[in-house]
């Protein structure tokens, strides 16, 4: 009896052994995953740091621009029909008809003359050290209105509508890019305004919105010119690092 006992005891031990390993290991593993999440949140952690430090640098930066940029136009926006949008940076010249002939490409001599007083000005401001190498590109962008009375009276189609202006708002954009390269006086580096102006026509797909949210059609004749920083490019940058 004894005998059995003891034997039975013994197996007892060798299993309570054996739960002791297995918790053991389970601690371990645990341990394990337990670092790596800790490690992943610190990753995390510092992604989101660098992003908000980013944002807030570009942010700052921006509103400085914008400051700069009243500044420097604000008496002559309202003879210019022009205003400057804060949250994007755009120079909007307003009025389509008054710069160009209805449906011609070809820049007005009135605005031929905004065109030369504003451009050496808006390089002067973004050419500045602060800004010169934290500016992606500066976009031209010419919008039309769509033009509803001829849709409805059968005229165009809204897609023949929506082509026509697409090749009338790049031709005056285009127009306006070569104008401004070509016929105004400027003294900073030609290669660096080559690289970073560009020429878009959008037609009437991205309508002035009123405070109501509905299509302004009347403001949604313009010209833009558009400021946009390098900020995506250098998270884009930082995310393909691995860091």
């Amino acid at each position: 009896m004894r005998s059995k006992k003891f034997f039975s005891e013994q197996g007892l031990l060798s299993f309570d052994l054996s739960i002791s390993d297995l918790m053991a290991a389970l601690c371990c593993i645990f341990v394990l995953i337990l670092i790596g999440v800790i490690v992943q949140l610190n990753q995390a952690k510092k992604e989101f740091d660098f992003k908000n430090a980013i944002a807030e640098k570009y942010v700052n930066m921006q509103y400085e621009m914008y400051l700069d940029l009243v500044e420097e136009f604000g008496p002559d926006l309202d003879k210019w029909n022009a205003e400057i949008d804060p949250t994007t940076l755009a120079i909007r010249f307003l009025g389509n008809e008054v710069n160009f002939d209805a449906d011609k490409a070809e820049i007005k001599n009135r605005y031929k003359s905004i065109l030369q007083d504003f451009f050496p000005r808006l390089l002067k401001i973004i050419y500045k050290d602060k800004y010169r190498n934290e500016i992606d590109e500066i976009r031209i962008e010419g919008h039309t209105a769509r033009s509803n009375l001829r849709i409805q009276k059968g005229i165009f189609s809204e897609e023949d509508d929506y082509k026509n202006g697409i090749i009338l708002s790049q031709e005056r954009t285009a127009n306006v890019l070569v104008y401004c390269l070509t016929n105004t006086k400027y003294s900073i580096d030609k290669n660096w305004v080559r690289n970073k102006f560009v020429a878009n026509g959008y037609s009437s797909s991205r309508p002035f919105l009123n405070e109501s949210n509905s299509p302004d059609w009347e403001k949604s004749r313009r010209v833009e010119f558009r400021i946009k920083t390098n900020s995506d490019n250098i998270v884009k940058q930082y995310q393909k690092s691995g860091k």
